[in-house]
């Protein structure tokens, strides 16, 4: 009796370890109606019938699974803003990442909201039927400068409490993220330009636009070389006189596991915003006019807030400091939907050399494939 007693105790402890955080199912039916967001009605997209639409509410760790159909009469995706999509860009549903759902058909996104507290929201990258893109920012007249300022001293007074013993988000393993040392520093400028008669935004002099094949899917098929070519941009703008844009997929490789300093520097007269997938980052420091090295004294390396959104201010700069631990293909974007829309983004390749399931999972089987990836062989999966 005894040893039966103690084998459905260890039966019972080995079946809580290999037990998975719960599941919450959900089914979105994606269909057009009439929405009055800005007063007057228009053609809009619905979720369920709702719009807003429904909300997720679940618990940190739970497992998401969402089955989307599309009943647009164009393609769809979306994409889960804040999200990290640990080891998992494959469903970041951004188009740098995923095949479209086309109209009539289906798509499960399935993933782990991992080791996130918070609120969090899902876009959709591809559908710009209910955005109205405005006319290009008037100049800010220069009596703004006292509530810049002003917004400046807040953003500083938003801080760790470092005395709290509460449990905190512990994004990217540390908060000693002030005493790591910075492996590369990347100063992104973006800017405006006209090309073939047409308003373009860029980073670096290159306006991104999205390949007919993902770049994730490109990437993991070894065909890179077919769809767009790394680094087109460097570490640092290029010279003013040299600033003709380019239009191409601007995609950046940084090395997996380094920890990385990128400056958002805007030279334009109008309030800048950027959002990064797969990450949360460390804003460091904000300041006016060109960053410097020396900008890096009035850095706050010892509380700053995580975050996976933050803005920019005229004539400005804004430093975030983050190691790139999350393996994939990962967007850096302009939270103002016309500047992304027309190139003020890129993509970021993280890349694992072990190709491990440690690092990153596989491609699901049921991924989306579009373009010529649909006649190559599937790559082996991660071991």
């Amino acid at each position: 009796m005894r040893l039966v007693v103690v084998s459905v105790v260890l039966l019972s402890l080995l079946g809580l370890s290999l037990a998975e955080d719960p599941y919450l199912f959900f089914d979105w039916n994606v269909t057009y109606g009439t929405i009055s967001p800005l007063g007057g009605p228009e053609r809009g997209i619905l979720i369920n019938g709702q719009f807003p639409g429904p909300e997720i509410n679940c618990t940190s760790n739970n497992n998401i699974v969402v089955n989307i159909f599309n009943f647009l009469d164009e393609p769809l995706l979306f994409t889960w803003n804040g999200i990290q999509q640990r080891k998992n860009s494959w469903m970041d549903g951004m188009p740098g990442t995923n095949c479209p759902i086309l109209p009539g058909t289906n798509y499960t996104f399935h993933f782990q909201v991992k080791d996130q507290i918070g609120s969090y929201f899902p876009i959709s990258p591809s559908y710009r039927g209910v955005a109205r893109i405005p006319p290009p920012q008037e100049a800010i007249p220069t009596r703004a400068a006292t509530g810049w300022a002003w917004s400046f001293n807040q953003w500083r007074s938003f801080r760790w409490n470092l005395t709290a013993s509460a449990a905190r988000p512990n994004p990217q393993g540390s908060y000693h993220y002030g005493s790591i040392n910075i492996t590369r520093t990347i100063v992104l400028d973006s800017s405006t330009g006209m090309v073939d008669g047409k308003r373009k935004y860029a980073l670096n002099g290159v306006s991104h636009v999205d390949a007919e094949v993902p770049l994730k899917l490109a990437e993991y098929y070894n065909a890179s070389e077919r769809v767009f070519q790394y680094d087109l941009i460097g570490d640092l703008p290029p010279q003013k006189e040299s600033r003709v844009i380019k239009v191409a997929p601007n995609v950046v490789r940084i090395e997996f596991r380094t920890f990385v300093e990128i400056i958002l520097q805007n030279s334009e007269r109008s309030l800048q915003s950027y959002h990064l997938d797969g990450y949360s980052f460390f804003p460091v420091g904000m300041g006016p006019g060109k960053w410097k090295p020396e900008s890096r004294q009035g850095y706050n390396l010892l509380d700053a807030v995580s975050r996976h959104t933050i803005q920019v201010y005229p004539k400005s700069w804004t430093a975030i400091m983050l190691t790139f631990d999350n393996a994939g293909m990962w967007n850096l974007r302009s939270n103002i939907l016309e500047r992304s829309v027309q190139g003020q983004q890129l993509y970021i390749s993280v890349v694992s050399p072990e190709r491990s399931l440690r690092d990153e999972y596989s491609m699901r089987n049921e991924t989306l494939l579009c373009g010529f990836i649909k006649d190559l062989p599937i790559p082996p999966p991660y071991t």
